[in-house]
């Protein structure tokens, strides 16, 4: 893995942003993660 995703002993996720045209299933594709799993800004 490259350096910036080097594990540090804490927990760190990686920020995606997702864009899409109205209606393409951004929303749905977000039913695939666990609740626990995901963290949502809108």
């Amino acid at each position: 893995m490259p350096p910036l995703f080097k594990k540090t002993g804490e927990s760190m996720g990686i920020p995606v942003l997702i864009l899409g045209e109205s209606g393409s299933g951004k929303s749905t594709s977000l039913r695939n993660f666990e609740p626990d799993e995901i963290g949502i800004f809108n």
